[in-house]
């Protein structure tokens, strides 16, 4: 009595962080230990199954194996599907089906070059959304510390929900006018500081000399005073 290969249900693998990140299969029964890598090609059923059928399978058989375990979402049920429907016809007794499993071989391989190729791009288009995030991160991080917490809080969460790299774009430009609006706010509140400054010390020296016009220039009461300060200090020390 032929007793067919037992056929062992795999979860689909996982969808690789990197390209190329995939480990072959590995089966936690009695059968993996015995087979090494589980065979996701099974053996035609049939109580005649001839022996060049069976030899055209293992010539196969681990390769398919091995490239289906690599596969993900839409890939990976096209080449199950095809794979069945060979298997049901064989186990029908269309014997003949079996000259195809070169085919199967072929047709897994262009599916496996197809997704190492969506995979790639799709792996690029992820690190260019990460190098463009992590700019606008460190550009948030520079400018927050000028700005109101609430728009520091609302850009952050608007850079957190972006998904593309035209999204991240279009925070950077509004951080990049937050900053800007930051900057305008100190540069006009440095001014007013200086001109107080100004005043005050213009006032001073023409009370001191009498003189309510104030004779001396703005530049000459400034490195007056900066005189007198340096003066004081040295006397304090």
């Amino acid at each position: 009595m032929v007793t067919s290969a037992p056929v062992v249900t795999v979860q689909p693998s996982r969808i690789p962080d990197r390209p190329g990140d995939f480990r072959p299969l590995q089966s936690s029964g009695p059968a993996g230990r015995n087979m090494g890598s589980v065979s996701l090609l099974p053996m035609p059923t049939h109580h005649h199954l001839p022996n060049w059928v069976r030899r055209a399978h293992g010539q196969v058989a681990q390769r398919v194996s091995e490239i289906m375990g690599g596969l993900h979402g839409t890939a990976r049920e096209q080449l199950s599907a095809r794979i069945e429907a060979m298997t049901s016809e064989i186990s029908s007794g269309k014997f003949s089906v079996a000259w195809q499993y070169p085919d199967l071989l072929a047709y897994a391989e262009k599916l496996s070059q197809e997704q190492r190729a969506e995979d790639n791009a799709a792996y690029a288009a992820r690190r260019s959304i990460d190098v463009v995030r992590k700019r606008a991160e460190a550009q948030l991080r520079a400018a927050s510390a000028g700005m109101p917490a609430d728009v520091a809080s609302r850009l952050g969460r608007e850079l957190g929900s972006a998904t593309d790299v035209d999204g991240i774009r279009a925070v950077e430009t509004q951080i990049a006018e937050a900053a800007r609006s930051v900057a305008s706010v100190a540069e006009r509140k440095r001014t007013r500081e200086i001109e107080k400054t100004k005043s005050r010390l213009a006032r001073a020296i023409a009370t001191k000399s009498g003189d309510s016009t104030g004779q001396e220039s703005w530049q000459d009461v400034l490195r007056r005073f900066a005189e007198e300060q340096a003066a004081t200090q040295q006397d304090q020390g």
